[in-house]
C-alpha cells in the first residue's frame, strides 16, 4: 500500500473515532435531557442507597452515584451503613441522611417515611448555582469516561493554560518523560523568577508570586533534539478579584466528614473558571475514592 493510501486509512480512521465520540455524547445527552439539573445533587454517598420514580420503569431501582443530579419525587432508601449528602439546585440548602431510612424527594425538602429525619447542614451560598453550572460538563465526562483520547506529544502541559489561579505558589502538573527544566517568568519582560530541574510531573513554586500574570515553561530531555518545550500562562489573582466571591470563602479542612463540601468547593471553582485549581481538588478526591467513575470522570 502506497503511503497516500496509509494516510487515507490512518484520516478515515480519526475521522471515524472523532464520529463516535461526538454521537456518543450527543445520545448520552439526548437520553438524560429529561433529568437535566433536577431537583437536588449528590455530593457524598456511602453504603447502599438507592433510588426510585414512582410511575417510572415499573418503581425499578437504581444505585445513588456521586454527583447524580435527582428528580422531584425521587424516593431514597437507605441500608444501615449508608450516608447521604444532597445539595438543593433551586436553594443551595444541604441535607444529610442516615441509613437506614426511606425519604421522598418533594420540592423544599426531603420527607422521611421511614428512619431518622435529615438533617440540615451548612451548604454555603450559590452551592447549588455552582453544582447546577457544571452539570452538562459533568453529563460529557461521564459519557466520554470510555474514550481515551491521547496526544501524540511527548511533552503536554496540564495546568494552568492560560488561566487564573488562587495561591501565589501554584502548583504546575504536566505529562512526559525523562527529566524536566521548568521555569516561571514574568510574562512581561520574561525576567526569570523560578527554576527547577525534576523527574516528577508537577512542581509548586516555592517563591510566592505577587498578584500578575507569569509564563511558565517545561523542556525534556526525553524530547527529539532540536524540539521546543511547551509554554504557557496564569495569573495569580488578587484578593479583591470578584471571581473569589463565587468560592465562599476558603477550602474546607480535609477529611472524611468534610468530603461532601470538597465535592462542592470543587464545583465552584469550576464555576469561578479556576479549572486547573479544581482539577487539584477533583484529584484529590478521586485519590481518597480511586473507584468513584464521576471522580475519575473529573480527575482527567
Amino acid at each position: 500500500m502506497s503511503s497516500t493510501s496509509h494516510q487515507w486509512v490512518f484520516a478515515m480512521r480519526l475521522s471515524s473515532l472523532a464520529f463516535n465520540v461526538l454521537m456518543t455524547v450527543f445520545f448520552y445527552t439526548c437520553s438524560t435531557h429529561a433529568h437535566a439539573q433536577g431537583l437536588a445533587v449528590v455530593v457524598d454517598v456511602t453504603g447502599g442507597v438507592t433510588f426510585s420514580m414512582p410511575g417510572q420503569g415499573g418503581g425499578q431501582t437504581k444505585p445513588v452515584l456521586l454527583l447524580d443530579y435527582l428528580p422531584e419525587n425521587a424516593k431514597l432508601e437507605l441500608k444501615p451503613d449508608a450516608r447521604l449528602q444532597l445539595v438543593y439546585l433551586q436553594t443551595s440548602k444541604t441535607w444529610q441522611f442516615a441509613g437506614p431510612g426511606e425519604y421522598t424527594l418533594l420540592s423544599a425538602l426531603p420527607k422521611v417515611n421511614k428512619g431518622s429525619p435529615a438533617k440540615p447542614a451548612t451548604g454555603g451560598a450559590q452551592a447549588g448555582q455552582s453544582l447546577a453550572a457544571i452539570e452538562p460538563s459533568h453529563r460529557e465526562r461521564i459519557a466520554l469516561g470510555a474514550v481515551v483520547m491521547r496526544s501524540s506529544d511527548s511533552l503536554r502541559l496540564t495546568g494552568p493554560i492560560d488561566e487564573p489561579v488562587l495561591g501565589p505558589s501554584p502548583t504546575l502538573v504536566w505529562e512526559g518523560g525523562g527529566t524536566f527544566r521548568v521555569r516561571v517568568l514574568k510574562a512581561d519582560g520574561g525576567v526569570l523568577i523560578a527554576e527547577t530541574h525534576t523527574d516528577a510531573l508537577q512542581w509548586q513554586v516555592p517563591k510566592p508570586l505577587p498578584p500578575g500574570r507569569y509564563e511558565w515553561r517545561v523542556e525534556s530531555s526525553g524530547q527529539t533534539e532540536g524540539t521546543p518545550g511547551k509554554s504557557s500562562f496564569f495569573e495569580v489573582l488578587a484578593n479583591s478579584n470578584p471571581k473569589r466571591k463565587l468560592l465562599g470563602g476558603g477550602p474546607p479542612k480535609d477529611g472524611p466528614g468534610t468530603f461532601g463540601d470538597r465535592v462542592v468547593y470543587a464545583a465552584r471553582l469550576e464555576h469561578a473558571g479556576l479549572t486547573h485549581e479544581a482539577l487539584l481538588q477533583w484529584r484529590k478526591l478521586a485519590a481518597e475514592r480511586p473507584d468513584d467513575p464521576a471522580l475519575k470522570a473529573w480527575a482527567r
